[in-house]
């Protein structure tokens, strides 16, 4: 039987103590309510279907996301950018401040639209929540909350992963400029600089030259191994000539056979940084040396780091077979290796002869 007792406050607070439940206890302002709480309670008690929400309802999605962010994130390939997003969620008081508990699908909805509504990609909105997913999966699975993962709930985003953005000659030619002289003295980084033409060479990911160690470096043989890639799998990539001449440097053949550490000695947001920045200053440079009615439409535009590697992936393609291609790229599949494909007409043109 529950207790029912009127707390000083002039609350009511009910009781629950039954043989192979958790202790429960609630308070409301008005009497009935609290009965209506006691004798529902009681009941699912006694149908064996009562679940214990006394956890989710008092802890924080914030409280919960610092506890992903210690606990889980350091374990994923993208550590990093997951701790910018989880971060952003915890600032963001309006879905932060809710409990595992009140955060309803509808607040996951609501928060997918205002995401949309900032103009953000199908694929962020979805890279977004799937933190909160995941976060709730956690939650339930490996912490006992009993919880309910809202953006199970929802429709997500449509996202459209095909792109067909180049890097003309032009664009590449001002892109290097703006990345050599950036106007930024002592801040200047060159090793952006070579990250930028290295990976146009090789095709690799954005995270994937920050794994690079001097040891992993076959100069002689023009092969660099990456040990951890997104799929998991090790892989060998050749060097191009030009690949070698950006790792080597100044640096004497002798020096590089016992060279130790990192390769690219600098930070994936330092990259991140440095290429936002040289984009808009190559932009600039541009329309300073164009007059307007001889711009090209679309200059730069929308140009992103990771459309680095489309390009060179196209470039690549010209001199690799399909299969071979694969093993450079790390691709695993050629369905996903044709988004990153992309000639152009008159080129195909060219070869049709």
């Amino acid at each position: 039987m529950a207790t029912i007792r009127q707390v000083p406050s002039g609350y009511w607070q009910g009781i629950i103590r039954k043989i192979g439940y958790p202790y429960q206890s609630k308070t409301f302002q008005l009497k009935r309510d609290c009965e209506n709480w006691a004798t529902d309670t009681e009941a699912k008690m006694n149908r064996g279907t009562f679940s214990d929400m006394s956890e989710a309802e008092s802890l924080t999605l914030a409280k919960g996301l610092e506890k992903y962010l210690k606990e889980i994130t350091p374990h994923k390939k993208g550590a990093y950018q997951d701790a910018n997003r989880i971060n952003k969620l915890i600032a963001y008081t309006k879905i932060s401040s809710k409990t595992f508990a009140t955060f309803k699908s509808f607040d996951c909805a609501k928060y997918r639209d205002e995401m949309a509504e900032r103009g953000l990609s199908a694929s962020t909105i979805n890279k977004e929540l799937s933190v909160i997913s995941h976060l709730f999966e956690v939650a339930l699975k490996d912490w006992g909350i009993n919880c309910i993962n809202p953006v199970k709930q929802i429709a997500k985003p449509k996202v459209e992963n095909s792109r067909e953005r180049r890097l003309s000659a032009l664009e590449e030619e001002y892109l290097i400029r703006a990345l050599v002289d950036n106007s930024a003295g002592a801040r200047s980084n060159k090793v952006v600089i070579d990250i930028v033409l290295f990976a146009l060479e090789t095709g690799m990911r954005k995270s994937e030259p920050f794994k690079l160690s001097w040891p992993d470096v076959d100069m002689k043989g023009r092969v660099a191994y990456l040990r951890d890639t997104k799929n998991g799998k090790p892989r060998a990539v050749p060097l191009s000539t030009k690949a070698v001449k950006i790792l080597k440097g100044d640096i004497d053949d002798n020096d590089v056979k016992i060279k130790r550490g990192k390769v690219f000695n600098t930070t994936y947001s330092a990259l991140t940084q440095s290429f936002r920045r040289a984009v808009a200053r190559a932009i600039r440079l541009y329309e300073k040396d164009t007059v307007a009615d001889m711009r090209t439409e679309g200059f730069l535009d929308d140009f992103t780091y990771h459309d680095l590697r489309h390009e060179a992936t196209t470039r690549l393609a010209d001199k690799l077979q399909m299969h071979e291609l694969m093993k450079v790229t790390g691709h695993s599949d050629a369905r996903m290796l044709a988004r990153y494909y992309h000639p152009k007409p008159e080129d195909l043109a060219l070869k049709l002869g």
